[in-house]
């Protein structure tokens, strides 16, 4: 059973990757949540929280504009 769960877990990740497969993905998530709801929502939020640190926190160090002189 484990190597079975494992195997739909990279199929789910695989079916996030291309746009037109992403609606089989969600449906691969519900599942994974019906197995064991408490360790997948767990692995979820880890997931989350590491994509919003990697990718979209390291925007924020963007130069930004001068303010304008005063005259």
């Amino acid at each position: 059973m484990l190597t079975i769960t494992f195997a739909f877990v990279v199929a789910t990740a695989l079916f996030f990757v291309f746009e037109r497969t992403r609606g089989m993905g969600v449906i691969g998530v519900f599942v994974l949540l019906c197995i064991n709801p408490l360790f997948f929502t767990g692995l979820f939020l880890l997931a989350g929280v590491a994509f919003y640190f990697i990718f979209k926190r390291s925007n924020k160090h963007e130069p930004t504009k001068p303010l304008p002189r005063r005259d």
